[in-house]
């Protein structure tokens, strides 16, 4: 292989960067040239080993072309040629990350990619990208890496990993492209799910695609969509093959699901934004829906995810809250559909789908789904072997799960039983132990926090001097839940005729099983079930009168019948007026005629009957569409249902209308909602009217805004006489500024009054909205964006969760002194924040504010030009508030938190020289936690110098004074409150062979008070040593010094002055290998040894081979 721009060696050294993590690593720079050649100019960036992916070219004039098209980049010199422009010349920003290192690559590796790979770029005024491929051979372009590990220590072992990265797309023959990506390493989070799109960072997959068929191996998204019987959409992984030949269309998939399949229907609550929990189907709230899977109605509308759109969700927690573009309202009717993973079993899915078109008028399809838990493989909750005999004795009889109690005696234990109820009465000092599960709302215990110490009470649920919050936190049972393993499936057949086309016709048939605990066969002889659905839809044109349409469907289902997705429509039972979704025997039929008249006029009419065992309904509906002139479209509509029990029937009626005109350039929308239910035995009488009126913008436009003002009045019917229930309305702003230059602004905010009038109740208000501002400055030499968003919403409290890992391989130390877990690198445990299932309703306001001055298009003659101001602001204050009464303003302060940055630099004028003065606030304060209430403040003035002493030797040098205050509840231990002094140097000395020598120091002196003055000093010395091996690898060894010593010869001090470490010396030393082989496969080991007091001598390590293609 030749000698090319961009060695395989940057990667290869690198790999940790560039491959595992999710965005590209190196250091940032922008720098500001001069284009000066129509032909192509040649651009010497300011840094070597640029990343060329990272590249981004942006002209300073407004209207000016930068021709990318024909660029090369010399990646290892930092060199860029042929950038051309239509105008010259032209001044041009280009920004780029680059590999900083102090030692030549090109003298380590010695393999090189060919140039060709990173031209063509594709550029326009505003910003060029560039798309790397990283390896060709022949047609098929990789990119990835291996890397094997072997790893030790003292107290661990020898332990063993690995890992697989690598991405491919092209074609093996002509007829055949393939395109993948190959990973060994699970991801065990979801992605956030703040965005409209995510990016599956854990899909991987290979797939073949041919003439006539399509293969994928691994993780697909599998769909179908045959009629309303069959609507199957699932993220599996295994393997999935179609195929089209002669008119056959044919899908074969055998896969594990990577959840199961629920929907979550509840009311929102007046003016709470969110988060609102979702549940499993047995009711447990310990879920984790899979990233990407949710399906979300408001009031039978489908949103849109996004923090810009509709809602954000928290896959990890399964939790929902809506942005202030929604109000929610407790009459507001929230559907998900969504997957779940519950850790239990594992779900094999068998499935196959057939289409075969016959002649052009018929249509046949046949489809089966077998979806089956793995009672033998579990994902960590599966029971064991008593358990599992257990169940086979249980049958059907039991929904979902079965629970087996964990209490046991224990003269030693922490509890006593009373009445069948556990009392905590202190460790050692009970007569019973139990481990406690949530179970979510089948729970009666709640989790108590101590100080440090937790415990479990018993809740009764059935009292009504509890509050509703510590019932919702009575999710735990002392006993284990155990699920049944399920198997469903279901056999599909439909079939479609077009005998003209003005008139069609098509049914189905779906015949389902469903055992409910495939450990036992007792009750299995009711598994199977029977559905089918009929449709017809018959066209007339009346020339030049218009068109009518004719429609019928019929559809029934036996009691048995059970579908492993959703069939019905959201909003199913409102439609007919029905108390519940589950029907258990259902048949209705439904027709309609609809009359158009050139698109003016439409007009429609359409009737049905529902019948179920114990239930029946009948309902009508008129609707008329017109259009004409300034009315862009006017709509009303009349819908009435009669539902009706056995004993009883009543009266369900809807009506509304609304309409879209311009007056005065202005969109305007008017619309009117209402509905009245009497009659109902299952519900209590009501009616409601809503009025809307909205006025906005119309057209694309710079600036978009629109006001709504929307109202409702409710009213119940008690004995004969109908009573007003309630008034709300709320006043809502949208805006959106965009199209001026650099300058881009978003905000919608809202205004919500509620009044109760028979209930006794309080009224409430609220106000929520977001802001955003951002104006970025081409010509001048800042820029400034900011963010407020404001709204009630339910906090949820977090649980801290410590993790003992061997040692070195931590974050986190325990110091019994102040019975604290505290940050140390090379620690022995590890920290898992939880959500806790405490939330309280709060009104929260965060804030943000960034500006940057400095630089730009600043003369370089200027004094200005040398200096860059920098702030930061985040600001997020939560207050308590109750879910009735005023929340515009919040009672008590429940949480703090701020984080305020501002840092002056200054260049000097040399190279590489640097003076930076900052001062940084960090506040963070309130009952987040659900120990108790816990303050922090750090207020740090530091000054930092980075200087060229000489040719060959930097230094960076940095004094700090810095303000401790922390105050703690639920651990007096915490309180403490003083200042710090800390000194710190870097010298790094580069010698004539290329090795490089570093000496740090650092020294800090605090004087605290807790509750007594601890006065301490710590002393910090550590040497480096770097030294190239041949052209293809280096050496590093490190000595490392640590002294701390306090008064009155204590045994710990508080981690702020110690960075975790214990009174005394503690020593360490160690060192690691990197070494290229030919080609792309690198080589690293690592040691280091650690003597300190209390955790004594230990020693970690590993070896390292990697591959990067």
């Amino acid at each position: 292989m030749s000698r090319g721009i961009l060695p395989k060696g940057v990667l290869l050294l690198f790999f940790a960067v560039y491959v595992f993590a999710p965005s590209y690593g190196g250091d940032f720079y922008r720098d500001t040239v001069l284009v000066k050649d129509r032909k192509g100019t040649k651009i010497v960036l300011s840094h070597r080993y640029v990343i060329p992916e990272t590249i981004n070219i942006v002209s300073l004039e407004k209207g000016v072309y930068i021709n990318c098209d024909s660029i090369t980049v010399d990646a290892m010199n930092g060199v860029i040629y042929g950038l051309k422009s239509d105008k010259v010349p032209v001044r041009v920003v280009v920004s780029y990350r680059y590999i900083a290192v102090d030692f030549d690559i090109k003298d380590v590796m010695v393999e090189s990619f060919p140039a060709e790979l990173y031209s063509g770029f594709r550029g326009k005024r505003g910003g060029t990208q560039g798309k790397k491929e990283i390896y060709a051979s022949e047609n098929i372009i990789s990119s990835g890496s291996i890397f094997r590990k072997v790893s030790f220590g003292t107290n661990s072992g020898v332990s063993l990993s690995s890992g697989l990265n690598l991405r491919i797309s092209g074609k093996i023959t002509d007829d055949i492209v393939v395109s993948g990506v190959l990973s060994d390493q699970s991801i065990p989070i979801e992605p956030e799910g703040t965005t409209q799109s995510l990016n599956e960072i854990d899909r991987v997959y290979i797939e073949a695609r041919m003439p006539h068929e399509k293969i994928v191996i691994g993780d697909f998204n599998y769909r179908l969509d045959e009629g309303r019987l069959c609507r199957y959409n699932r993220k599996l992984q295994g393997v999935y093959l179609r195929s089209e030949r002669s008119g056959i269309e044919l899908e074969l998939s055998g896969a594990v699901s990577r959840g199961e399949y629920f929907t979550n229907y509840f009311l929102g609550e007046d003016g709470n934004q969110g988060p609102y929990q979702l549940y499993g189907k047995n009711g447990e709230s310990s879920i984790v829906v899979l990233a990407g899977t949710e399906r979300v109605w408001l009031n039978g509308e489908l949103l849109e995810r996004g923090e810009n759109a509709d809602y954000v969700i928290d896959y990890s927690t399964g939790q929902i809250t809506f942005t202030s573009k929604r109000v929610i309202t407790s009459n507001s009717r929230i559907t998900v559909d969504f997957q779940y993973s519950d850790f239990s079993y594992v779900r094999n899915v068998v499935s196959m789908s057939l289409k075969k078109a016959i002649g052009d008028r018929f249509i046949f399809s046949f489809s089966s789904i077998q979806e089956k838990d793995d009672r033998n493989s579990g994902l960590g909750l599966e029971p064991a072997e008593a358990e599992k005999k257990f169940l086979s004795q249980v049958g059907d009889a039991s929904e979902g799960r079965v629970y087996v109690s964990t209490i046991t005696p224990d003269s030693m234990g922490s509890y006593i039983v009373v009445d069948s109820v556990l009392v905590y009465v202190g460790e050692g000092k009970g007569t019973h132990t139990a481990v406690f599960y949530n179970v979510g709302k089948d729970g009666c215990y709640r989790k108590v926090y101590d100080g440090n110490m937790v415990y479990f009470e018993y809740v009764e649920k059935g009292d009504p001097s509890i509050s509703n919050a510590i019932k919702d936190q009575a999710v735990y049972l002392p006993a284990k839940p155990l699920k049944l393993p399920v198997k469903e499936g279901l056999y599909h057949i439909g079939m479609e005729y077009h005998s003209s086309e003005n008139f069609n016709v098509s049914g189905e048939v779906a015949v389902s099983s469903f055992d409910k605990n495939v450990f036992s066969e007792v009750g299995d002889g009711d598994n199977r079930g029977v559905a089918g659905r009929l449709f017809a839809l018959y066209k007339v044109k009346l020339g030049s009168s218009g068109n009518l349409k004719l429609w019928g469907k019929y559809r029934g289902e036996d009691k048995k019948f059970h579908s492993p997705f959703r069939e019905k429509e959201v909003e199913f039972k409102r439609k007919w007026g029905l108390p519940s979704d589950t029907t258990r025997r259902e048949r209705f039929f439904e027709s309609g005629i609809e009359y158009s008249n050139q698109g003016n006029v439409v007009l429609g009419f359409e009737g049905g009957k529902f019948s179920d065992i114990g239930i029946e309904s009948d309902r009508y509906k008129f609707r008329g569409e017109f259009s004409k002139g300034f009315l862009e479209k006017a709509r009303v509509f009349y819908e009435v249902s009669h539902p009706g029990l056995a004993d009883s029937s009543g009266e369900w009626w809807k009506r509304g209308g609304n309409f879209v005109c311009e007056v005065f350039g202005k969109n305007l929308q008017v619309s009117y909602y209402s509905e009245k239910s009497e009659g109902l035995t299952y519900r209590q009488d009501f009616v409601f009217d809503e009025r809307s009126v909205k006025i906005g913008s119309k057209g694309e436009r710079k600036i978009l805004w629109s006001v709504e003002l929307h109202d409702r009045f409710d009213r119940r019917k008690k004995g004969n006489r109908w009573q007003k229930d309630s008034y709300e309305y709320y006043l809502k702003f949208n805006g959106r500024l965009g199209g001026y230059g650099r300058v881009f602004s978003d905000f919608n905010v809202y205004y919500l009054r509620k009044e109760f009038f028979s209930s006794g109740t309080p009224g409430l208000e609220g106000l929520a909205g977001k802001w955003l501002f951002r104006y970025r400055a081409i010509q001048k030499p800042f820029r400034f964006s900011s963010s407020m968003e404001f709204g009630r919403k339910r906090m949820v409290k977090r649980e801290l969760r410590y993790f003992k890992v061997p040692m070195g391989q931590g974050d986190f130390i325990y110091d019994s002194t102040y019975a604290e877990f505290i940050p140390r690198e090379g620690g022995n445990y590890v920290l898992k924040v939880m959500p806790s299932n405490q939330t309280e309703p709060v009104s929260e306001v965060k804030i943000g504010f960034n500006l940057r001055v400095g630089g730009g298009v600043i003369s370089q003659k200027s004094f200005a030009k040398r200096l860059r101001f920098l702030s930061s602001l985040r600001l997020d204050r939560k207050g308590r508030s109750s879910w009735q009464g005023n929340f515009i303003s919040c009672k008590e302060l429940v949480y703090f938190q701020l984080y305020s940055l501002n840092e002056l630099v200054f260049y000097p004028g040399e190279k590489h020289d640097e003076i930076h003065l900052r001062y940084l606030v960090k506040d963070d304060r309130g009952e987040m936690d659900v120990r108790g209430y816990e303050g922090k403040t750090n207020r740090s003035l530091s000054v930092n110098l980075r200087v060229g002493l000489a040719k060959s030797m930097k230094g960076e040098f940095g004094l700090t004074r810095e303000t401790i205050e922390r105050e703690s509840v639920y651990n007096t231990f915490l309180n403490r409150g003083g200042k710090l002094y800390k000194f710190k140097s870097k010298l790094s000395y580069l010698l004539s062979n290329g090795d490089k020598i570093m000496v740090n120091t650092e020294f800090s002196a605090g004087n605290l008070s807790y509750p007594e003055r601890i006065v301490s000093r710590v002393g910090n010395l550590k040497g480096e040593y770097e030294k190239k091996i041949g052209k293809r690898g280096m050496v590093r060894a490190f000595v490392k010094y640590i002294k701390v010593v306090s008064d009155k010869g204590r045994k710990s001090i508080p981690w702020e002055i110690s960075g975790g470490r214990m009174p005394g010396i503690t020593v360490g030393w160690g060192g690691s290998v990197i070494y290229a082989l030919r080609g792309t496969v690198n080589i690293r080991l690592n040691y280091e040894g650690w003597r300190e007091p209390i955790f004594g001598l230990y020693h970690i390590g590993g070896v390292e081979a990697g591959v990067v293609f």
